[in-house]
């Protein structure tokens, strides 16, 4: 199908690239997990200045991906800011290549209302995949994870049509980024196969992994490692995503009604490809999740660390695409229709276990006997349809919070339209929005001219929006080069301004910081030694809470932390008698004006020794 301006189908896919761009606001290398991949960037670049850091001591994600080593290549050319932003806007826009082609191949021979509906439910449902709210697919931060699912979602629409050797070529560079976010790409990929080549390349797979258990190669031999109480405790703590009892209802309930609605795919499906696409989906989902649950039960370390709820950012994906083949053209709609689409995408959208028990219902009235039940009974159509928006319109009040706290928060960052930014994440809003507009242009004699001027003013403005992020990123950072001279390449640091300034400004490794803790899940020796220091840090008076001090109090006993042979230098605000440095602090005047720093090799030379009497 060609994109041209006559084709019905392209302008709205405009507004919906446009409003997924809006969604996501780009707010620098530090934001979430951006910190620690600008961290491993910088240690490709500064070998010597994190050779020390507790975090890059021990394996971490960023050792089975190479994205570190571009990122550091862009760092060269043109700094850490802008290099995040063009990694971060690299990995989206593959996103956004892979979902369109998702979109194309699922709907061919389909009417393009199909391609449009498609489209909307890849880019604009709820991205959110874990339990708690920490991951989201398709996220505008600087993390590998974006890319691997781009390429994930090629490597998904090239096995639709049968182009297999493509589709492990994109799903392998998947790999090469994030494994985590590929492994379920490949396990689709491979279960597209042709039943010889399958069966060949899986019992070839099932011996190479069994020899790598037992020659014990890392991260297969782990599946012999059982978590000890030390490690888990911390670990279920600090790592909360990781284990089900975390979740809320929602999430448990709304992962069962995706299952569901897979199994409704597989019933209805005519095409054998993407029925057979849906099947491979729900049984995935369905094995990662119990050996996801048997590895927290068992406390297995490899089944812990390769955390297979992940699997859910696929099928949250593809589920709704393929229920959207199983509709009847609009054209042809009865009311049955109406009201099943309707509760689905209620279902799809909503965070409420109540809403999720619907689905079955929802599926009931496609199906024979449903359909005959609304012949037989005429006079509840409309009631039946207004039930089903009220269902519908019970999401909009759960929403309403979400929407004011993005408002406030992208008003005080760098967000070029706030409103815009908050209500475009919202599917609830945007999904009849671009129903509503696309059947109202509609209704006019040429309505492609009202869709181009749409999609004309959404692409300005979120052209406007990545632009306004790209020159956020000019801002100089503070000047440190007064720190970096009484602090040597190769030190190791405790700045009580946080991890993001001691990694991406002072570029020296960090003593420890709450923020380190991330790594926690795939290193026992990180675990224990994080507490311990972390312990250390709390006894001086200072509670770490995501990398920074929690108030501007003085700390009790600065000196007695630089006990620990481990630390190099204390940095801290405020003027303390026994530093060996006081100089004017570099965030200063949103700081104490003065910054302390504590030589803590010079002081432990000079400490009185303990009386041992």
């Amino acid at each position: 199908m060609k994109l041209n301006a006559s084709n019905t189908a392209m302008w709205p896919m405009i507004w919906i690239m446009g409003i997924w761009w809006l969604s996501r606001e780009f707010l620098g290398p530090a934001d979430h997990d951006g910190i620690f991949y600008s961290g491993e960037a910088l240690r490709h670049l500064l070998v010597l200045n994190f050779s020390r850091d507790i975090f890059f001591d021990s394996f971490t994600q960023g050792n089975y991906s190479i994205f570190g080593s571009l990122y550091a290549h862009a760092i060269q050319f043109m700094g850490i800011k802008h290099a995040a932003w063009l990694m971060s806007f690299g990995g989206r826009s593959v996103w956004a290549i892979g979902a369109l082609a998702l979109a194309y191949n699922l709907t061919q021979n389909q009417p393009t209302s199909f391609r449009v509906a498609t489209l909307a439910l890849v880019m604009l449902l709820p991205s959110t995949y874990d339990g708690v709210g920490f991951f989201k697919f398709g996220e505008a931060i600087v993390t590998p994870r974006c890319w691997a699912e781009g390429l994930s979602l090629l490597a998904i629409s090239q096995s639709i049509k049968n182009k297999n050797l493509t589709a492990w070529i994109l799903g392998g560079t998947a790999l090469l980024f994030h494994p985590l976010m590929a492994l379920p790409t490949l396990v689709i990929v491979w279960g597209m196969t042709p039943p010889r080549i399958r069966n060949l390349t899986g019992g070839i797979g099932c011996l190479l992994i069994s020899l790598a258990v037992f020659l014990n190669i890392d991260p297969f031999g782990r599946i012999l490692t059982v978590l000890d109480a030390p490690w888990w405790d911390v670990i279920s703590s600090r790592n909360i995503y990781i284990t089900p009892l975390t979740w809320p209802p929602y999430r448990i309930t709304g992962t069962i009604g995706l299952l569901i609605l897979c199994w409704h795919v597989v019933r209805v499906e005519n095409r054998p490809i993407l029925r057979r696409l849906a099947q491979v989906t729900g049984y995935l989902i369905v094995i990662d999740l119990c050996l996801w649950a048997l590895g927290i039960y068992a406390r297995n370390a490899l089944l812990v660390q390769l955390q297979l709820w992940r699997v859910l950012w696929v099928g949250q994906i593809l589920i709704p695409a393929l229920w959207v083949q199983t509709l009847h053209a609009p054209a042809n709609w009865k009311t049955p229709d109406l009201i099943h689409t309707m509760m689905v995408i209620a279902m799809l959208v909503s965070q409420s276990w109540s809403i999720h028990l619907c689905l079955p219902l929802a599926l009931w009235i496609t199906t024979p006997q449903g359909r005959e039940f609304f012949n037989n009974h005429p006079r509840i159509k409309y009631p039946s349809i207004l039930v089903a928006a009220g269902i519908f319109a019970l999401t909009l009040p759960a929403i309403y919070p979400d929407i004011v706290v993005h408002i406030f928060i992208f008003s005080q960052t760098t967000a070029a339209f706030p409103v815009l930014f908050a209500l475009s994440q919202e599917p609830v809003i945007t999904l009849p929005l671009i129903a509503g507009s696309l059947w109202l242009t509609q209704k006019l004699p040429k309505p492609t001219i009202p869709q181009a001027l749409v999609a004309a003013i959404v692409t300005v403005c979120s052209g406007y929006a990545i632009y306004a992020q790209w020159k956020t990123m000019d801002e100089a950072p503070p000047d440190v080069r007064s720190i970096q001279a009484i602090v040597p390449p190769g030190a190791v640091v405790y700045w009580d301004q946080g991890l993001t300034h001691t990694w991406l400004v002072l570029n020296r490794a960090s003593y420890a910081s709450f923020q380190q803790g991330a790594g926690a899940i795939f290193s026992r020796q990180l675990t224990l030694e994080i507490s311990r220091r972390l312990n250390l840090i709390a006894e001086m008076g200072i509670q770490e809470s995501g990398g920074r001090r929690l108030d501007a109090t003085m700390a009790t006993n600065p000196a007695g932390l630089c006990a620990d042979v481990e630390l190099d230098f204390l940095l801290l605000q405020g003027q303390y008698p026994d530093a060996t440095h006081q100089i004017p602090h570099p965030y200063a005047p949103y700081t104490d004006p003065t910054l302390s720093i504590f030589d803590c090799a010079q002081l432990r030379r000079t400490a009185t020794p303990p009386r041992l009497d």
